[in-house]
């Protein structure tokens, strides 16, 4: 799919609706996996006070909802949920980002902490539910080609966690611009920006080859049982990844 000129537009007036400084989004590629984290869940909060608020028509309460916990009882999802304006697997998403997000902040220890390495302390099914949780990418996939290496979108999601959660986020952002954007954009304009921010966040983010747990090292990363698949010879380790239908 060739760029969209226009992306850059999309994406400021994503940043310009929630209030936050032009090129947050684009910039949270280069922070570390910690950083990362905190970021995105704060984003998140922001994204769904103002959801809540635009839903009931009452601006002035997204101050209130900013007060809110995210997944207390009477949280910020708990409204979501109630209103139809955030669906199960985007409530998902957030419940499981929220809980790494609590991990890294409230534990000292897990400060710097780098998810593939959070990810590797999990129990199996743990890592099996996040990555059903997070991945909103290739959940329904049956297999990735990267390099020439079919890997599973588990597996995919355990070398290169960023990628995924990356890209997932920018989805659930689309989906609450497009609900609380003035002019209600179509449904084939959030397809299309849907599209955008899927291939911002795996092209500009997995071109970094050099960068451990991105694309370029993905190919060689251990698989479920332990093995490296290593890389693909007839492209030399380079390209993007290619979902298998």
């Amino acid at each position: 799919m060739a760029a969209d000129p226009n992306f850059e537009k999309h994406l400021h007036e994503l940043e310009k609706s929630l209030g936050i400084p032009e090129g947050f989004i684009e910039r949270l590629r280069d922070e570390d996996d910690w950083s990362f984290v905190i970021k995105a869940h704060a984003l998140l909060e922001a994204a769904i006070s103002q959801l809540l608020a635009h839903e009931l028509g009452k601006p002035q309460l997204e101050g209130v909802f900013a007060r809110l916990d995210m997944t207390a009882a009477f949280g910020k999802l708990t409204f979501g949920e109630v209103l139809d304006v955030v669906d199960k697997p985007k409530r998902r998403f957030i419940r499981a980002l929220g809980e790494i997000r609590n991990d890294f902040a409230h534990q000292i220890s897990n400060a710097g902490m780098k998810l593939d390495v959070y990810l590797a302390g999990m129990d199996k099914q743990k890592r099996k539910a996040k990555h059903e949780a997070l991945d909103l990418i290739f959940a329904t996939v049956e297999s990735i080609k990267v390099h020439g290496v079919q890997r599973t979108p588990l597996e995919f999601f355990l070398a290169a966690p960023k990628i995924i959660i990356a890209a997932s986020l920018g989805l659930v952002l689309v989906d609450i611009h497009g609900r609380t954007s003035v002019a209600k954009v179509s449904q084939d304009m959030r397809r299309s920006a849907d599209a955008l921010f899927t291939e911002f966040f795996m092209t500009s983010l997995g071109a970094r080859k050099s960068v451990p747990g991105t694309l370029g090292s993905l190919a060689a990363a251990p698989t479920e049982d332990g093995q490296s698949a290593g890389p693909d010879e007839g492209n030399g380790g380079s390209g993007g990844p290619a979902a298998e239908g």
